[in-house]
């Protein structure tokens, strides 16, 4: 994987950054989630950060699939 030497068509790179926008915001989310406060209550908090690592770790599987599938099936 080597994203400086490869060329994406149109749709992949508009895809690429739609999951980069997208893990952008959630990185938002979890820094807002880690910052709330004893109120909410502990169980709460972590059920809700595990669920956005969780969704974070899948959108960074979709981009690298995009990256690397996408690159090399245009044959380059």
């Amino acid at each position: 994987y080597n994203p400086q030497v490869r060329v994406l068509d149109g749709r992949t790179a508009v895809l690429a950054d739609a999951l980069q926008d997208r893990i952008a915001t959630l990185d938002q989310q979890l820094q807002a989630a880690q910052l709330e406060g004893p109120d909410r209550g502990l169980p709460a908090r972590d059920a809700r950060l595990l669920q956005l690592w969780e969704e974070r770790v899948g959108l960074l599987d979709a981009l690298v699939d995009v990256r690397v599938t996408r690159a090399s099936n245009i044959g380059l």
